[in-house]
C-alpha cells in the first residue's frame, strides 16, 4: 500500500520540471498538427493523451490545495470537519448526491427513450435504474445502522449490491452492443472532451485508490459503495472512448471502429462482471462461515 501511494504521488504530483516539459510538448504537438499533414493524426492522439494527463495533474493538485484550505477552516466548523475526517459520513453524503443524479438521469433517459423510440436511451435508463437501486440499498442501511458493528448484516447488503451489479451488467452489455453500432451517440464539443477525459481518468484512479483504501475500515457496506463507484468509472471510460472516436475517428473505417468498441467494451464488461462475482462469492464465503460458527456455538 505504501509503495502504491508513493507511485501515485510521483505520477499525479510531479515536479515543476515535468509540468514545464508537458507544456513544451503540448506546444510542439499543436504546431505539428497545423504544420505537418502526414503527422497530423498521430500528433492529435499523442496531444490528447498528454493534455489529459496534464489536466489530471491540475485537478489532483487543485483538489489537494482545496482540501488543505478546507482542513484549516474545518477546525472552526464541526460539520465541515466531519465531512473531511469521517469516511462513513462522507460516503453517506456522496451517496445521497449520486443517487439523486442517477434517478434524474434515469428518468430523463426513460422519458426520452419512450418519446423518441430510442433503444439507446431506454438501455441507459435501465442501467441507471439498477445503479440507483444499488445506491439506495446501501444508503438505506447506512441510515438505519452504524457501520462496522454488525459485519454479517453488512455482508448481506454487500451480497445484495453484488446481485444488482450483475443485473447492471445485463444493461451494460446492451449499451456496449448499441454503442458499437451507434458510436456517434455520445458527443463532447471542443475543449470539453479534454476536460471529460481528465475527469474520467481522475475518476477511475480515485475509485481504484478508494477500493484499496477502504478495505482497512473493515466495513463491507463502505467497500460495496466504492466497488459500485469503480464500475461506474469503468463505464465512464467507455463513454469517453465513444466520444473520442466521434471527435477524432471520422476517417476510421466503420469495421475498425466496430472492432475497437467491441474489444474495449468486452474488457470493461468482463471487469464489471468480475467485480460483481467477486463480491457475491466473498459475501457467500463469510456468511457461510458465520452460519457454521453459529451452528457450532
Amino acid at each position: 500500500m505504501k509503495h502504491f501511494k508513493r507511485t501515485c504521488e510521483r505520477i499525479f504530483f510531479p515536479s515543476v520540471s515535468v509540468l514545464i516539459s508537458n507544456a513544451f510538448l503540448i506546444l510542439t504537438l499543436t504546431a505539428c498538427v497545423f504544420i505537418s499533414a502526414e503527422l497530423k493524426r498521430i500528433c492529435e492522439y499523442i496531444l490528447y493523451l498528454v493534455s489529459a494527463y496534464t489536466l489530471t495533474i491540475v485537478l489532483c493538485c487543485s483538489f489537494r490545495y482545496i482540501k488543505a484550505k478546507c482542513l484549516k477552516k474545518a477546525e472552526a466548523n464541526p460539520l465541515l470537519k466531519k465531512i473531511i475526517c469521517d469516511a462513513a459520513f462522507r460516503t453517506h453524503c456522496s451517496l445521497y448526491v449520486a443517487l439523486t443524479i442517477n434517478v434524474l438521469y434515469a428518468g430523463i433517459n426513460l422519458c426520452s427513450g419512450i418519446y423518441y423510440f430510442s433503444f439507446w436511451a431506454i438501455t441507459l435508463a435501465v442501467y441507471y435504474l439498477f445503479l440507483s437501486v444499488a445506491r439506495f440499498v446501501l444508503l438505506r442501511y447506512m441510515g438505519k445502522k452504524p457501520l462496522s458493528k454488525n459485519i454479517m448484516d453488512e455482508y448481506r447488503q454487500y451480497q445484495y449490491s453484488s446481485v444488482l451489479l450483475l443485473l447492471m451488467n445485463i444493461a451494460l452489455a446492451g449499451i456496449i452492443i448499441l454503442a458499437a453500432h451507434e458510436s456517434s451517440s455520445v458527443h463532447y464539443s471542443g475543449v470539453l472532451i479534454y476536460i471529460m477525459a481528465a475527469y474520467s481518468f481522475y475518476q477511475i484512479i480515485l475509485s481504484v485508490y478508494n477500493v484499496i483504501k477502504f478495505r482497512k475500515h473493515k466495513s463491507p457496506v463502505l467497500s460495496a459503495s466504492k466497488s459500485v463507484n469503480f464500475v461506474v468509472a469503468l463505464v465512464s471510460m467507455f463513454s469517453l472512448e465513444i466520444a473520442m472516436l466521434s471527435e477524432f475517428g471520422s476517417d476510421m473505417a466503420k469495421e475498425a471502429r466496430l472492432i475497437l468498441l467491441l474489444i474495449s467494451g468486452t474488457v470493461i464488461w468482463a471487469l464489471a462482471f468480475s467485480v460483481g462475482i467477486y463480491m457475491y462469492l466473498r459475501a457467500l464465503f463469510y456468511l457461510r462461515r458465520y452460519a457454521e460458527k453459529s451452528a457450532c456455538g
